[in-house]
This record gives C-alpha cells, structure tokens and sequence, in this order.
C-alpha cells in the first residue's frame, strides 16, 4: 500500500469519480472505477490479497502477490499455494507483457519477464 501512496503523489495524487452504487468486493473480483485503478483481488498469499492495475500507464502494484522471479509466501494463515498459481495465471499472466510491476518488496519487472522466466508460476 505504501507504494501505491507514493506513486500516486508523485503523479499528481489520486483520480477518482464520485461512485454512486456501492458494491461489495468479493475476493478474486475485478473492481473497475472509471478514473481510478482496476483493483484485482489475488487470494493466495492472503484471503484478501489484491493489486491495483493502472492501464493508462500500463503499470500493475502487485503488492506482495508476485516479485521478479518469484511469488508470494503462502506458508502463512490464509496462504494458499493453488489459490495464488490461479490468481497469477488468471488474473496477472492475462495483462499486456510490457505492463511493469512494482512488486510488494525489492526490484521490479514486467509481466512478460515473469510469464517466461519465473520458476515458480510460468504461464
């Protein structure tokens, strides 16, 4: 989340559109807000993981769902291994291969890297 603040306030703080019908967000849903980032639920490190995919700047915040080379733990409360192989190859993997990803903890990639490289999920 901290990356996402930091992102936004170096581009300008965060573009929103009044919502007028509530909905609930159901883990592994898609939420779209026009003006606002698709914010896509990833269960699999935790219950309600999820990243915001931003697709003007072709730019996912992957939290701590994927990392360059690797994923997510999933030996903690609520981790699930198949549950986070499907959220990535649902969910991620389905993304435009030069959408770069700023990952939850050290450096970043690109969907198309992690799709052909990464050892633990491939597409």
């Amino acid at each position: 989340m901290t990356q996402f603040l930091v992102y936004a306030a170096l581009h300008g703080g965060l573009r929103s559109t009044p919502i007028r019908q509530v909905q609930t967000f159901v883990p592994g849903a898609v939420l779209d807000v026009p003006g606002s980032p698709r914010v896509i639920g990833l269960p699999g490190h935790t219950p309600g993981s999820m990243s915001f995919h931003f697709p003007a700047e072709n730019l996912l915040l992957a939290g701590d769902t994927l990392f360059r080379g690797s994923i997510g733990r999933t030996d903690l409360w609520g981790g699930d291994f198949e549950a986070i192989e499907r959220s990535i190859r649902d969910r991620l993997y389905r993304l435009d291969e030069t959408t770069r990803v700023i990952t939850g903890h050290g450096p970043e990639t690109l969907i198309g890297i992690e799709r052909e490289s990464n050892a633990f999920i491939r597409a």
